[in-house]
């Protein structure tokens, strides 16, 4: 599209808003740090994994029969007592015909 009285072509252009230099996010102090651990148990899953630790910061971790195997191994590898024997429990209140198969061969290991 040509502007009036010069006969050049117009090109559309976006201009990208700047930040302010305050607002420019801040190398954090804390260095991030990354722990890795090799487990071989196909029990321990990351969601498994993840609900054994949240336990360190919450009191109730809400878990289910789908995953309790799963905490079950990872509190048994991360030695939190108190969750492994939460995740017991859970298991024997939840004793079913569909469970105990599964449920017994935990206990086996």
């Amino acid at each position: 599209m040509a502007h009036p009285g010069n006969g050049v072509a117009s090109e559309p252009s976006l201009r990208l808003p700047t930040q302010p230099p305050e607002k420019i996010k801040k190398k954090s102090p804390v260095k991030k740090i990354i722990i890795s651990l090799k487990i071989n148990d196909p029990a321990v899953t990351r969601v498994a994994f993840a609900l054994a630790l949240k336990n360190l910061y919450m009191n109730e971790v809400e878990m289910n029969v789908d995953n309790v195997l799963g905490v079950l191994a990872s509190a048994h590898i991360l030695q939190f007592n108190h969750l492994f024997q939460k995740c017991v429990s859970m298991m024997l209140t939840r004793l079913t015909p569909s469970t105990v198969r599964n449920f017994y061969l935990a206990g086996c290991k």
